[in-house]
This record gives C-alpha cells, structure tokens and sequence, in this order.
C-alpha cells in the first residue's frame, strides 16, 4: 500500500506539467531576521520588525525546512521561550504549546495566516494541519496580546504564514523515510498571474511508532498512526487595490494507542474567506469569516484489575464534536505622518457536543454540550512621536458569554465575561545599532467549553469540568535591549514579570482506590512568571553561522486560598531553563549543515509536584545537498547522542522517547 501511494504521488507530481528552476531562499537560519521585515500579528496592520514593541521572533522557511522535525511544534521546541506540554510526535493528542512558562494550550493564541486555529472548544492545536513544508513564515510574538486578539493571548501569539506562489507554476514533491518505519508524502501545486495565485498542498504520514513506556509490559505496543493532510488557498485580485482569498486545511488522524484496546480518531476541517481593500484616501479595510470543525473519537481499554485482566478489553468511548467559527474586521487609518489606527470587530461562536459511553459492565451513557458567544472592539494607535521614538497605545473590550451547558443531565447557568485588555508599547532607537523596548498590558483567558463542561477520563485519571470557573486575568510588563555589535554579531535581551490571577489550572481532588485519581479544572489564586529571554546571532564568515537563544523563567504558585499546601509549588509542563544553540555551515556549491543542540531544564507533570521529568541535552543534525536547480537530498539525524529522556505519554506510566532517528529526504521541484 505504501509503495503504491509512493508511485501514485509521484505520477501525480509528473503530471503537472512544466519544469520550472528552484528558487532559492537566502535567508538565515533559525530566529534570523531582516530589519525591514514586516510583523502582521504584532499589530494586525503590520509593522516594521524592529518597531515592534514586544518581543518578536521570526523564523524562516529556510530555517524549517533544514531540520528533521517532522511537524511544526516539533520545530517549535527549538524556540527557549516555547514549551510543549508533551514532547514527541509519537504521542496521541493534539499538543499544547505555550509561551514563556504560562502553562496551558488555551493561553497563547496560535493562528495560521491570521485565523484562529485554537478555538473556545478546547485549547489543543492539531498540529497536523499544516504540513511544515508548506510554511513560508511563523512570527512568535511574546507578552500580553489580549489587547489585539482578546481572550487567550494570555503568553502571546504563535501566527503560522504559508507559502505563496512565486512563479507561473510550480510542483514539489518531497519523499521521506525514517528509522521507525515512517513514511512521507508531500506535494504541493503553485502558480501566480496577475489576475490570481494558489497554493495546494497534502501530506501522507504513515509510522510504525514505537514501545514508550520505560517499563514496557506484556499489554504495551508500538502504535500505528496514519495521517492525511491537505491545504489550499486561491487568491484574487478583481484590481490593484483589492484582493480575495478563499483557504481551506483538513487533517484526518488515526492512531492506535501504545495499548492494544486503544484507538483515537481526530478530523479538522477549516476554511476561511478574507476581503482587503485599500481606499482613495489611504484608508483600507480587511474583514475575514471562518469556520471550523473538529472531531475526536477514543476508545480506551480498563485498567481496572477488579473488572478483570486489565487493558485486554474496550471498557469506555469517547465523542466529541465541537464547531468554532467567527468574523474577524478591521479598518487601517493613517492619521497624518505620525499616528496609524487600527480598529476592529471580532465575533465569535463555539459549540461543543460530546457522547461519555462506558460499555464494561453495562452500557451507560453520559452526554455533554455547550455553547459560547464571544463580542469584541479594539483600538490601537500606533504613534510615531518622532524619527526614534514610537508609542503604541491599545485597548479591547471582550464579553464572552456561556450558555447551554450541561453534563448527565445536569444543566448549568449561563455565565458572562466582560474584560478590558489595555496594552501600552515603547520603542526608543538611541542609534542605528542600539533599540530600547518595553511594554504594559492586561490580558485574560475565558474558560473553555471543555473546562466548563465535560468529563475527560485518561486511563486511571479523570479530569472534571467545572462550571464555576473564573476567567483568568493576567498584568504582564517586559523591557528589552536590542543591540547590533557589527555587521556580524547581534542579539537581545528580555526580562518580563507576569501575575495572574485566578489561573486556570486543575488539582487533584480524589485518590483511589488503587491507582485512580481525579482532578478538577480549577482556579489557583495567583500565579506569578518571572523570567528573562535572550538570543544572539553571530555570521562567522559566509559559510558558518551560529546561534543561541536561552530563556530563563520563574512560575510559582504564590497563592492559592482553596489548598495553602502548593504554595511556592510550580505550574505543570514549566522548566526553568531552556537553550538552544545553532550552527550552520552552507556552501551552495558544496552542501548544507544544521546542528541544533537544544536544553530542556526539570519540570513537573502537575502542579502538586509530585512527578518530575527529568533534565535533557539533545542534539539534531540535517545534512542537505542540492543535487541540481531541481532536485535536493537530505539526511536527518534527530538525538545523534541517542538519548532517552523522559516524555508524558501514558498516565501513572512514565514514558521514554525513541531515542536516535534517521531520516532520508528527497525532494524534487518541476
């Protein structure tokens, strides 16, 4: 099946017709930047990189595409600032991605090309949405951003930019194998004229996976997982001062848990339409209407030795169905030569359905839904008090309300938020080489449909909802020094401070009997994030490039009024030291090297503190050779050193990862 999928793939490749030469990308490697870069989600209007009064990162194609990471978060974990919840790719769930140690999937925005992919269901991202080589761009903007992007942008915003055609036409197909047994199959159809351009891309992954419970069992298994993957967008452009976008992305996942009686299904559809204009009088316009779906089947086996032999039997399902869709306007108004406005309108509207079906001893079925309506206005301005110095000023005010809720039967009162999120930006360039930066805002995250209402069971821990939860609100401040040494070495540094309160969060209520625990989402008093970011870039000469990026980040519970014992206790998946270091060495006659050694300090699986993942220095390495103008290999080495470091996979079971992978690319443009 698979050799034929191959050959189907690369007849389909053939098929479009015209050889068409490479572009090649200039740009350099991972966090590098171009000062006149323009950042979209630092503003939604967009401003000069290096007028960005937050932290701001921009990574480029180049970058990604010269890794073995088969997925963007993969990519992400090289970033010191962002931490993923679980930590390999031969894990089940969808992950979740957060910024600068402000634990939870639901407290950093992730968009691709401005929409949001993480939505008032649920916080998970499915990652396999997108496939990594079609991402032109990701902008990883740090700090509070509830003042553009209203709830959830509590760490930041993650915005995920795809690639856009570049010439009349253009195919790429790319074919990979790796050391456990995983195949995949990429292709991609471009083209651009005048009057409209497209992109369309799809992905197969197949793995064979591999055992990860460090104390493998007679039940444990290396799971199967099968993913397709497809995305598109078709631009119009009726004259010179407008265009029309029509996007779509789908992701169909199946995957067999590291356990025979274990099975997860999870399908995403999205699509978008987006309108820009620009007027007469400078003016313009933009207005964008999504929708999404999400699916997820599980079915789990017991683990329950008083129902018999366990995990040798289907014992409960799961399904969840959740739609998410929204309208997203905004209107740009330059204001004489020193202010820029940026004012806008976001709706929004969720709905969660999901089915609790326990099948051993008898069938019992527990439904669950709700529903949540958001309303939002922003304004920013964006003053440039003179040549050096820019101040930018905002506000959003939020009312997210949640209705319908129920669980077995139980039905729940509505609740509303309302949240004002005002944000304030200063950027000071004392020269040409030197930048001072800082900033003040206010953010919050308003409970999700998942948080409120459901009831997730995971083996041997059970995760209620709590319909009484607060929404979360956070006061964050940052200052920074940005500095070019020369024309080969530059780099900055961070430090930032942010309290929240009523962080949402979940504790454990109940222990036992036997091995079962059951936790609750719940409101911790106050939580507080100290921490500092720094990154350096140093071009050798022309061939050799190096890089480091570390970020240091203090979370601690500093209150909590429901259970004074965690106090001083740190939030779940939250290290304190992260580093990456980078060197590469390209000769465009000769080949290409990517070293990337990347530091993940101890962290906590909870916010009890009772389990710890351990410390890990892990070492990539992508060896890549430009045949002809057409044509590129490449040779993947992901943990060179083979180590084996702790990763979250099956509850109560600690996890390993696979150690060394090998992987063979090859990729070829007609």
């Amino acid at each position: 099946m698979k050799k034929h999928l191959v050959l189907i793939c690369v007849v389909a490749g053939l098929g479009f017709c015209g050889v068409l030469s490479a572009k090649q990308d200039t740009k350099t490697p991972e966090q590098s930047y171009e000062l006149e870069d323009v950042v979209i989600s630092a503003s939604r209007s967009g401003t000069l990189l290096k007028n960005s009064p937050s932290s701001t990162t921009i990574i480029t194609e180049d970058a990604i595409k010269n890794s073995p990471d088969d997925r963007i978060d993969e990519f992400l974990r090289r970033v010191p600032t962002i931490t993923l919840a679980k930590s390999h790719r031969t894990e089940c769930a969808p992950r979740e991605v957060f910024l600068r140690g402000i634990y939870g999937g639901d407290k950093t925005v992730v968009l691709l090309n401005g929409i949001p992919m993480n939505g008032a269901g649920q916080g998970w991202v499915p990652w396999s949405l997108i496939p990594k080589e079609s991402i032109e761009k990701i902008e990883i903007i740090r700090g509070p951003m509830s003042a553009l992007y209203g709830s959830r942008a509590v760490g930041g915003v993650i915005n995920l930019i795809t690639k856009k055609p570049v010439k009349e036409r253009e195919t790429t197909l790319k074919l990979s194998y790796d050391s456990l047994d995983t195949w995949k199959t990429f292709v991609s159809q471009s083209g651009s004229s005048k009057e409209v351009d497209y992109y369309f891309s799809g992905r197969y992954y197949d793995t064979q996976g591999y055992k990860s419970a460090k104390d493998a069992q007679s039940y444990h298994r290396a799971p199967d997982r099968t993913d397709w993957t497809g995305n598109g967008e078709v631009t119009f452009y009726p004259d010179d001062t407008s265009w029309l976008k029509v996007g779509f992305a789908h992701s169909d996942e199946d995957i067999e848990r590291p356990r025979k009686f274990t099975y997860e299904h999870f399908f995403m559809t999205m699509g978008y339409l987006t309108y820009s204009k620009k007027l007469e009088n400078g003016w313009s316009f933009e207005n964008s209407i999504y929708a999404k779906h999400k699916k997820w089947n599980v079915m789990f086996d017991s683990p329950s030795a008083a129902l018999g032999t366990p995990y040798n039997y289907y014992y409960s399902k799961e399904r969840s169905d959740i739609d998410d869709m929204g309208e997203m306007f905004k209107v740009i108004i330059p204001a004489g030569q020193r202010h820029t406005l940026t004012m806008g309108v976001d709706l929004g509207y969720a709905r969660l359905r999901k089915k609790d079906t326990v099948l051993v001893p008898a069938v019992s079925i527990a439904n669950a839904s709700g529903k949540q309506t958001s309303l939002s206005f922003f304004l920013q301005d964006e003053m440039s008090l003179s040549d050096d110095l820019i101040v930018t000023l905002g506000g959003r005010m939020d009312q997210i309300r949640s209705y319908d809720g129920s669980y077995d039967g139980t039905h729940y009162d509505s609740k509303t938020v309302k949240a004002f999120s005002p944000k304030v930006g200063i950027v000071y360039h004392l020269n040409n080489k030197t930048t001072l930066k800082g900033s003040f805002g206010k953010s919050f995250a308003a409970p999700n449909l998942t948080q409120l209402y459901t009831v997730l069971k995971r083996g041997v821990v059970t995760v209620n909802g709590n319909p009484n939860l607060s929404p979360e609100k956070s006061t964050s401040y940052e200052f920074g020094l940005e500095h070019t040494f020369s024309e080969k070495l530059s780099g900055n540094f961070y430090v930032h401070h942010t309290t929240c309160k009523d962080f949402i969060n979940y504790r454990t209520t109940a222990t036992g009997p036997g091995p079962f625990i059951t936790q609750q989402y719940d409101n911790t008093s106050e939580v507080t994030i100290d921490g500092i970011d720094t990154y350096f870039n140093y071009k050798i000469n022309n061939l050799w490039t190096f890089t480091a990026g570390y970020a240091y980040s203090e979370a601690r519970v500093k209150k909590d009024n429901a259970n004074s014992a965690l106090e001083g206790n740190k939030p779940a998946f939250s290290p304190e030291h992260k580093a990456n270091f980078g060197l590469t060495f390209d000769d465009p006659n000769l080949f290409r090297v990517d070293m990337d050694l990347r530091y993940t300090g101890n962290r906590y699986t909870s916010v009890d503190n009772d389990d710890r993942l351990g410390r890990s220095w892990v070492l990539d390495l992508m060896i890549s050779k430009q045949i002809d103008e057409n044509t590129n290999v490449a040779l993947g080495v992901e943990n060179v050193f083979d180590v084996k470091y702790d990763i979250l996979g099956i509850p109560r079971e600690r996890s390993v990862s696979p150690g060394r992978i090998i992987s063979v690319h090859l990729t070829r443009t007609f």
